[in-house]
C-alpha cells in the first residue's frame, strides 16, 4: 500500500510537473510568436534596405559615368593643349619670317638712301663741274630707274607684310579662343570636382547612417538569437528530464517538434545575420573604392593644371623675348637713318609700317604677360626717336 501511495504521489507530481511543463510551453509559443513577427519586421527592415542599397547602386553608377565623362574630358584638353602647342609653334615661325622681312626691308631702305646721296652728290656736281652734261643726264636715269625698281620692291614687300599681319591676327584670334575654350574648360573640371566632394560627402554620411542601423540590427538579432538559444536549451533539458521520469510520449513528441520548430528560426536569424554581416563589408569595400577613384581623379586634376601654369609661362617668357628682339630691331633701324639725311616724309613713311607692327607685337605680349609700364616706356622711347630724327 505504502509503494502504491507513493507511486500515485510520484504520478502526481509528474502530472503537476507536466502541468507546469505545458504552461511554459505556452509561453514559448507565445514568445515564438513575437520572435517570428519580429523576424517578419526584420524581413521588411532588410527589404527596405535593399532598395536603399539599389539607390546606392544607381548613385554609384552615375558617379562612375561623371568620372568616364571627365577622364573623356581630360583626354580632350591634353589634346586641344597639343594643338594650341603647334599653333604657337607656326606664330613663332612667323613672326621670325617677319623679322627677316623687316631686315630685308631695313637693307632696301638703306640702299635706296645710299641712291639718294648718290642723286644728291650727282646734282651737286652737275652745278659745280665741268662734265659734259650727257653723261649725267644718263647717270640720272639710270639712278632714277633704279629708283623706281626699289620703289616697286617696297610697294611689293608692304603687300606681303600686310597679308602677313592678317594671318598673324587670325593666328592670334585663334590662340585666344582656345585660351577662352581652356579657361572654360578648367572652370568646368572645377565645378565638376566640387560636385564629386559634394556627392563623397553625401554618399559617406548615407553610408555611415546605413552602418549605425546594421549593427543596431545586428545587435538586436543577436539578442533574439541568444534568448533563443537559451530557451532551446532549457527545453532540451526539460526534454531530457521528461524522458528520464517517463513523460506519455505525446506531450514529449509535441515539445520536441516545438523544439525543432525554435531550432529553425534560431537557424534562420543566424543565416540573416550573416547575410547583414557579408551587405556590411561590402558596404566598406565599395566606400573604399569611391575614396580610392577620387584621389586618382583629384591628383589628375592637380597635375593638368600644372600643366597649363608651365605652358602659359613658357608662352609669356617667349612672347616678351620676341618683344625686347623687335624693340632692338626698331632701335637699330632709327640709329641708321639718323646717319641718314634723308626728308622727313620718307622717313614718316618707312618708319610707320615697322612702328605698327612693334606696337601691335607689343600689345599681344601685353595681353599675355600685362606688362603696359614696358609697353609705355618703349613707346616714349621711340617717340623721342624719332622726334630727333625729325
Amino acid at each position: 500500500m505504502a509503494t502504491i501511495r507513493q507511486v500515485e504521489l510520484e504520478k502526481s507530481h509528474l502530472k503537476q510537473s507536466c502541468t507546469e511543463l505545458e504552461g511554459e510551453v505556452n509561453m514559448l509559443r507565445d514568445k515564438l510568436s513575437s520572435v517570428h513577427s519580429e523576424l517578419i519586421k526584420t524581413q521588411e527592415n532588410l527589404e527596405q534596405f535593399r532598395s536603399e542599397r539599389d539607390n546606392e547602386d544607381s548613385s554609384r553608377d552615375r558617379m562612375k559615368l561623371e568620372l568616364k565623362n571627365l577622364r573623356e574630358t581630360h583626354s580632350v584638353l591634353a589634346e586641344e593643349s597639343t594643338q594650341r602647342e603647334a599653333q604657337i609653334e607656326t606664330l613663332q615661325q612667323r613672326i621670325s619670317e617677319n623679322q627677316t622681312k623687316i631686315r630685308e626691308l631695313s637693307s632696301l631702305v638703306s640702299e635706296r638712301d645710299e641712291i639718294v646721296e648718290k642723286l644728291r652728290q650727282t646734282r651737286v656736281l652737275e652745278k659745280t663741274s665741268f662734265v659734259e652734261p650727257s653723261l649725267d643726264r644718263i647717270r640720272s636715269v639710270q639712278l632714277v630707274e633704279q629708283l623706281k625698281d626699289l620703289r616697286q620692291q617696297l610697294m611689293e614687300y608692304k603687300a606681303t607684310s600686310m597679308t602677313s599681319k592678317t594671318e598673324r591676327a587670325h593666328l592670334q584670334e585663334l590662340v585666344n579662343h582656345l585660351q577662352g575654350e581652356l579657361a572654360a574648360r578648367v572652370d568646368e573640371l572645377r565645378q565638376s570636382k566640387l560636385e564629386i566632394d559634394r556627392m563623397r560627402r553625401q554618399h559617406e554620411s548615407d553610408l555611415e547612417t546605413t552602418q549605425s542601423s546594421l549593427h543596431e540590427k545586428l545587435q538586436q538579432m543577436e539578442d533574439k538569437w541568444n534568448d533563443a538559444n537559451t530557451k532551446v536549451k532549457q527545453l532540451e533539458a526539460e526534454l531530457e528530464v521528461c524522458k528520464i521520469n517517463g513523460i506519455p510520449y505525446l506531450n514529449s513528441e509535441s515539445k520536441l517538434e516545438e523544439h525543432t520548430a525554435l531550432q529553425t528560426a534560431v537557424e534562420a536569424l543566424e543565416r540573416e545575420k550573416k547575410n547583414l554581416w557579408n551587405l556590411l563589408d561590402e558596404t566598406r569595400n565599395e566606400r573604399n573604392s569611391l575614396r580610392e577613384q577620387l584621389n586618382r581623379l583629384r591628383e589628375s586634376f592637380e597635375e593638368e593644371v600644372e600643366k597649363h601654369k608651365k605652358t602659359k609661362v613658357a608662352l609669356e617668357s617667349k612672347l616678351d623675348q620676341k618683344a625686347e628682339e623687335l624693340a632692338q630691331l626698331l632701335q637699330n633701324h632709327t640709329s641708321a637713318v639718323k646717319s641718314d639725311g634723308y626728308s622727313q616724309d620718307s622717313c614718316k613713311a618707312n618708319r610707320e609700317p615697322i612702328e605698327q607692327a612693334a606696337i601691335k607685337l607689343m600689345s599681344d605680349s601685353d595681353e599675355w604677360t600685362g606688362s603696359e609700364e614696358l609697353t609705355r616706356t618703349w613707346r616714349v622711347n621711340a617717340s623721342a626717336d624719332w622726334a630727333m630724327i625729325q
